[in-house]
């Protein structure tokens, strides 16, 4: 009996090892407080984003806009994606070392901001921003930037399946 406790206990000390080893970049480069709204928050919002109003029209009132790496973006829409189906897949590939290439050198690609994921709970808030023509994701709180190319068809695929709404 004492034999299989030890390997249960041994068991799950790789587990802890492993699953911190495949998110431990993903971690540092998002924080683990951004990290853990990602992964728990229980509000998630899907942003429609478009080009900022005074290129398409005078400024009206109650704009909503979000600035991404300095570029003002339209929030065009908003709805709420808390129990979206495949929302666990994404949330837990944005956590996920392998879900990003974390050495590439910027390009000469132009990111269209064309949506956003917020997640939030309580007072606490992170919003994810893609340009998926560039394969890029930007965390708008900390101004940075990362390329998703390994998960930007998944990510295409899941704001695709969304019903529209």
């Amino acid at each position: 009996m004492a034999g299989i406790c030890l390997i249960a206990v041994l068991l799950a000390l790789f587990s802890q090892w492993y699953h911190h080893h495949q998110s431990s970049r993903s971690l540092a480069h998002f924080g683990p407080d951004a990290a853990m709204l990602i992964l728990r928050a229980k509000k998630v919002e899907l942003l429609r984003l478009q080009a900022p109003p005074e290129l398409r029209a005078k400024k009206r009132q109650n704009v909503r806009e979000l600035t991404i790496l300095g570029q003002r973006r339209q929030i065009a829409g908003r709805r709420e994606i808390s129990t979206a189906q495949g929302l666990i897949h994404a949330r837990t590939s944005l956590c996920q070392d392998s879900s990003f290439r974390w050495d590439q050198k910027p390009s000469d690609c132009q990111p269209q901001w064309n949506f956003a994921l917020q997640f939030s709970q309580g007072k606490s808030m992170t919003t994810l921003a893609f340009a998926l023509n560039c394969q890029l994701a930007a965390h708008v709180e900390q101004s940075t930037l990362i390329s998703i190319e390994p998960i930007a068809q998944g990510m295409a695929d899941f704001v695709k399946s969304l019903p529209a709404k």
